[in-house]
C-alpha cells in the first residue's frame, strides 16, 4: 500500500485524491519497537520511511519532578512503556477499505466512519469496570475540613451528595429554605442539610460594578463565613454536578470511595506556608493515555472541587491597589459568572500559587447538561455571552474570547505569566500514610463495549441516461 511520510503524518492515498488543507486525522499509537516493525511489515513500508513521535518511557524529568517535591500522598505511578504516535490521513473511503483488509486480523484496529484514534495491536486494558479504591485496614482516614456541597433545584438527583454519602465523607448539603423538604423527601439526611435562608442571603452584600449578586456567589460567601465562624482553617466548596471521584494510578482512572481523596489534598496544603487555593482536576482533562502527566498542575484555575484557606480574602486585601477596602464581601467570591476563574486569577495576580491535582480527580458533568443550579437561572438566554463579557471586564489583560471545544462565547485564559509563583513549604514536613486497596464490586456487571464496524461506502456517481441519437433533418427544399 502506498504511503507518504510528512513529519509525524502517514498519508495513505492510493486514490490520489486532492486532500484538503486541514485533512481529518486519526491518532495512531503503536506500543513498542516490535509492534512498530509488525505494523510496517503489514503495510509494506520500511520502518525508517515513517517519522514517528516517541512518547512515554523513562523516569520523570527534573521539570516533571518539581511538582512531586514534599508529596506524601497516595502512591502515584505511571506505565513506564515506550510507544509511538502517528497521525494517519486517508485519501478516500477506498483507502480505508484497503487498510482494513490488511489489518483484518486485529479486531480493535478497524477504521470506521467515526474513528478518531487507534492502538496497535490493541488498546491496553488498564482497569476493570467493577473496581474501586477503598480503605485498607481497620482504621479510617476522614477529611479534616468540612465539605460544603452547594445545590439548587437538583433535589431529584443529588449526584454529588450520594457519592459523598457512599464515601462516608463529612459534609454539608447547603440548601435554600424553600427546598429543604424536597431534598429530605428525596433521600438527604436532615442532619446533613445546612440551611441557606433569605435572611442569610440579605446579610451577604458585595459590590461588583454592574455585575449584581447572582448565581452561586451569595451561597459561596455564606459557607465561607460559616466555616470561619466554626473556627476552621480551610473549607471545601463542591458543585452539585460531580458524579464521582477517581484516583489516577498507573494510567488507570479508578473510582475512589474513601475520604482519602480529600484528606491527601488537605495534608499537602497544610505542609505549605502559602497555598490558599487548591483542588482536584476534572477526570475528563486527564485521559488515561496521558502517560507523562505530572502529579500536579501548578498556577492555573481551580474549578468545582476547591479547598480554600479561610484567610485567602486577607491576601487579596493586602495586595489590592485600593487601600480603602478592608473587610468586604468582594474580597471573597464576586460577580455572577466564572467565579472560580476570577478567584483563581485574583490570587495568582497576588503572586500566590495554586495547585491542581492530577492523581486525584472529580468527574464533572458538562455545563448546562444537568437541569437546576445555574442552568435554569443566570445561563438562560444570553447568559453565556454575559459570562464572557464579565470575565473580559475583570481580566481582559489575560483573557480573550475563544471558540475552543466548538462552543460559542467560550474564553481562553493565559496563565503562563504566573508559572513562577512558587510554593513555600514548611520547615518540618509531616509525612502521612494512606492505606488503600482495590475492591471488586460484585453488584456491578463488567460492561463490554463492541466497536461498531461501520464504514460507509462512497455513493456512486449517477450514470447519465443515454440520449437517443437525433434523427437526420429532412430536406424540405423543392426543385423547381
Amino acid at each position: 500500500m502506498s504511503a507518504t511520510k510528512i513529519y509525524n503524518k502517514l498519508i495513505l492515498n492510493a486514490s490520489n485524491v486532492v486532500l484538503p488543507k486541514k485533512p481529518t486525522t486519526i491518532k495512531l499509537r503503536i506500543i513498542g519497537d516490535d509492534n512498530f516493525k509488525i505494523f510496517c511489515d503489514l503495510l509494506g513500508v520500511k520502518e525508517d520511511s515513517i517519522k514517528k513521535k516517541e512518547d512515554g518511557g523513562g523516569p520523570f524529568s527534573k521539570e516533571e519532578c518539581i511538582n512531586i517535591k514534599n508529596y506524601s500522598g497516595p502512591e502515584y505511578g505511571y506505565i513506564n512503556a515506550k510507544w509511538y504516535v502517528i497521525d494517519l490521513i486517508f485519501g478516500s473511503v477506498k483507502d480505508k477499505q484497503s487498510y482494513n483488509k490488511i489489518f483484518h486480523e486485529y479486531e480493535d484496529f478497524f477504521v470506521g466512519d467515526k474513528t478518531k484514534s487507534l492502538w496497535f495491536p490493541k488498546r491496553p486494558e488498564l482497569k476493570k469496570n467493577n473496581e474501586y479504591w477503598a480503605h485498607s485496614g481497620s482504621g479510617r482516614i476522614d477529611n479534616k475540613y468540612k465539605i460544603y456541597c452547594i445545590t439548587k433545584g437538583r433535589y431529584e438527583k443529588q449526584t454529588t451528595r450520594k457519592y459523598l454519602e457512599q464515601m462516608g465523607a463529612d459534609y454539608y448539603l447547603v440548601v435554600e429554605t424553600e427546598e429543604i423538604e424536597k431534598y429530605i423527601e428525596h433521600g438527604c439526611p436532615k442532619e446533613r442539610i445546612l440551611e441557606f435562608s433569605p435572611e442569610a442571603k440579605k446579610d451577604i452584600i458585595h459590590s461588583c460594578q454592574k455585575w449584581v449578586d447572582g448565581g452561586s456567589i451569595p451561597v459561596r460567601n455564606f459557607i465561607w463565613a460559616h466555616s470561619v465562624k466554626l473556627g476552621h482553617k480551610r473549607h471545601w466548596c463542591l458543585d452539585d454536578n460531580l458524579d464521582g471521584f477517581h484516583r489516577l494510578h498507573e494510567n488507570a482512572r479508578v473510582p475512589i470511595r474513601t475520604p482519602i481523596v480529600f484528606r491527601a489534598v488537605e495534608d499537602y496544603a497544610d505542609n505549605c506556608k502559602n497555598l490558599y487555593m487548591c483542588g482536584l482536576n476534572y477526570s475528563s482533562m486527564v485521559p488515561e493515555i496521558s502517560r507523562r502527566r505530572s502529579l500536579t498542575t501548578n498556577n492555573t484555575r481551580i474549578y468545582s472541587c476547591i479547598l480554600i484557606h479561610n484567610k485567602l480574602d486577607k491576601i487579596l486585601i493586602k495586595h489590592t491597589k485600593d487601600k480603602t477596602i478592608t473587610e468586604h464581601w468582594s474580597n471573597r467570591w464576586r460577580g455572577a459568572y466564572n467565579e472560580d476563574t476570577d478567584l483563581s486569577l485574583r490570587l495568582l495576580k497576588c503572586g500566590m500559587p495554586t495547585v491542581l491535582f492530577n492523581n486525584l480527580l472529580c468527574n464533572k458533568m458538562t455545563t448546562n447538561s444537568c437541569k437546576g443550579g445555574n442552568t435554569d437561572s443566570i445561563y438562560k438566554g444570553n447568559g453565556l455571552q454575559k459570562k464572557l463579557e464579565q470575565l473580559l471586564e475583570f481580566h481582559g489583560d489575560v483573557a480573550k474570547q475563544s471558540n475552543k471545544f466548538k462552543k460559542e462565547n467560550h474564553h481562553h485564559v493565559d496563565y503562563s505569566g504566573y508559572k513562577d509563583n512558587a510554593i513555600i513549604f514548611k520547615d518540618n514536613i509531616v509525612k502521612y500514610s494512606y492505606p488503600m486497596k482495590k475492591i471488586i464490586d460484585t453488584e456491578i456487571n463488567k460492561k463490554t463495549f463492541t466497536k461498531k464496524k461501520i464504514l460507509t461506502e462512497p455513493k456512486p456517481e449517477p450514470i447519465a441516461e443515454e440520449q437517443p441519437e437525433p434523427e437526420p433533418e429532412k430536406d424540405i427544399s423543392t426543385d423547381k
